[in-house]
Formats: structure tokens, C-alpha cells, sequence
């Protein structure tokens, strides 16, 4: 498991190292150290491996030839791509070295603690997604089997091994795992990126990704379940059934609490935690606590 660990944060060094580079940008051992918080051999090794890949050094600094960035891998760097554990990171790897060398602007992908993920099943949506975000072009996705359309794409996030697509739906930020996704399509329409939904998503938390997600229930009175049958209000919001009073019930999937709990607090009275019952007493005990300092 150790040698695992060793190898997963080699190969993400490597890759943003790589993603600088095709920026236009330069290194050096010391910034290398500094970003990535390793000791001077390490940063020389990382390196050193670049070189390999055809990295240049002018001085104390790194860069690579942007012709050679450019073109399809030769049958040598693929080789050495195969070495370094890159990859199988791609479900088309062909592709996805394209993509990611001949963009003008940012990269379409962001690492966060690599490993691998068997991406055979999705390679026609990701691949479409990697045009999307290239191209700014609208999407309509299918996922677990309901529709999101329109969605702005913004990144395709690799977590330990596991893609998501992090894309904006309703003006709110979302991310979908990629292999729950059935089918992804371009739309001819395109988007303006905005800044601030860049930065949220770099800056992205998502350790709690991978974990099993909670179900919850919830009861929506009738006086508000039209709030709830024209807008998404809680995290991956399904309505399950609609009762003869008007009420609703309401599914929602998430990773913690806190994602949902604020919703709850903003609609009482008038949404009931169903399940789980752990949930519904740290609402109660919440508002205890406000109450109590009243």
C-alpha cells in the first residue's frame, strides 16, 4: 500500500508538472519543491523523468518544446507516458494526450490523488465532455437515468483514481460521476466561463467523494411543493411521490450532513425528515441550541 501511495503522488506531480508546461510555463527544482511540498532529490528526480520525456533545462529552469507538445505521442514518449503510470489515467489515452497538449487555454482535466479507474464503459461520454469544455459548448447529459439539460461543463476531475465532471446546472455547481453517466451529448450552443466557478472547483474539497452517499427522505408540505417540483433545492434532488394532500416525497443523495441541513432549517415547518433517523435528531438538536439561546 505504501509503494501504492508513492507511485499515485509521483504520477500527479508528474501530470501538473506536465499541464504547466503545456501553459507555457517554466520550472525549477526549488518550485517544484515548494508546490508540492517534497524534498530537493525527490524534485530533481521528478525531473529528471521529464527530461526523459523530452523537458529541456535552460539554467535552473524546465520547460518543454511546445512543437512537441503539440504532436501525437511518438511511439517513444508513449512508451514513457506507459512508465510513468499516465496512461491508463485516460479512458482513450490517444485522445486525451490531444486534447490536453493542443488546447490553447486551460487543460479540460484536474487531478486530485491519482489512481486508476476502468473508464471502458463511458469512453464516448467522456470523450465528448473533453470537447465541450474545450470547445465552451452546452451539454445534455444522462444521469442515473434522469435527464440534466442544459449543463455548462467545466472540468473533468480525476479523484483517487475516479472521474467526475464538475458543471454547472440551474447556476449551481455539480459534480456527476462519470460512470453513472450513460450518455453525454453537444449541443451547438456555448457558454461563457466564469471565474469564480473556476476557482470553486480548483479549490474543491472532495475527499468525501468516494464515499457510500446517505439517502434521504423528506416530507414536503403541499403549500410548498411547487418550490420543489420547479427547482433542485437539496443535493441530487428526486421527488419519489406525489401524495393526494398536494405533499411531496422527496429523495436527496449526499456525502454529509451539512449539505442538506441548511435546506432543511430554511423550509421548516414545512419539510419533515422521513430518514434517516440520525438526521432528523441533529436538526432537533440544532434548533435546540438556538432556541436555548434565545
Amino acid at each position: 500500500m505504501a509503494n501504492d501511495s508513492k507511485s499515485d503522488k509521483l504520477t500527479a506531480r508528474l501530470v501538473e508538472i506536465l499541464m504547466k508546461f503545456n501553459q507555457g510555463e517554466r520550472v525549477s527544482v526549488q518550485s517544484v519543491m515548494d508546490e508540492f511540498q517534497i524534498s530537493r532529490s525527490t524534485a530533481q528526480r521528478d525531473l529528471r523523468r521529464l527530461e526523459a520525456c523530452g523537458a529541456t533545462k535552460q539554467g535552473k529552469l524546465y520547460s518543454m518544446d511546445p512543437i512537441l507538445l503539440g504532436h501525437s505521442p511518438t511511439k517513444g514518449m508513449k512508451q514513457r507516458f506507459i512508465q510513468l503510470g499516465l496512461v491508463d489515467l485516460f479512458p482513450n489515452f490517444d485522445q486525451a494526450y490531444k486534447a490536453t497538449f493542443n488546447s490553447n487555454g486551460q487543460s479540460p482535466y484536474l487531478f486530485k490523488n491519482v489512481r486508476v479507474e476502468d473508464g471502458t464503459d463511458y469512453r464516448r461520454s467522456f470523450h465528448e465532455l473533453t470537447l465541450a469544455i474545450q470547445k465552451q459548448q452546452l451539454c445534455k447529459i444522462t444521469y442515473k437515468k434522469q435527464q440534466y439539460n442544459p449543463i455548462q461543463p467545466y472540468r473533468l476531475i480525476n479523484d483517487r483514481g475516479v472521474w467526475f465532471l464538475a458543471a454547472l446546472h440551474q447556476n449551481t455547481l455539480k459534480l456527476f460521476r462519470m460512470s453513472k453517466v450513460s450518455q453525454a451529448l453537444r449541443t451547438s450552443q456555448s457558454f461563457e466561463l466564469n471565474p469564480k466557478v473556476k476557482q470553486q472547483i480548483e479549490q474543491l474539497a472532495i475527499r468525501n467523494i468516494h464515499d457510500e452517499a446517505t439517502t434521504v427522505v423528506l416530507k414536503v408540505d403541499g403549500d410548498i411543493a411547487n418550490h420543489f417540483l420547479d427547482t433542485e433545492l437539496v443535493p441530487d434532488q428526486r421527488v419519489l411521490k406525489q401524495l393526494e394532500d398536494g405533499s411531496l416525497i422527496v429523495s436527496s443523495e449526499i456525502s454529509s450532513y451539512k449539505q442538506i441541513i441548511p435546506a432543511i432549517k430554511y423550509w421548516l415547518p414545512d419539510v419533515e425528515v422521513v430518514s434517516p433517523v440520525e438526521l432528523r435528531e441533529q436538526v432537533r438538536l440544532e434548533l435546540q441550541l438556538i432556541v436555548d439561546k434565545l
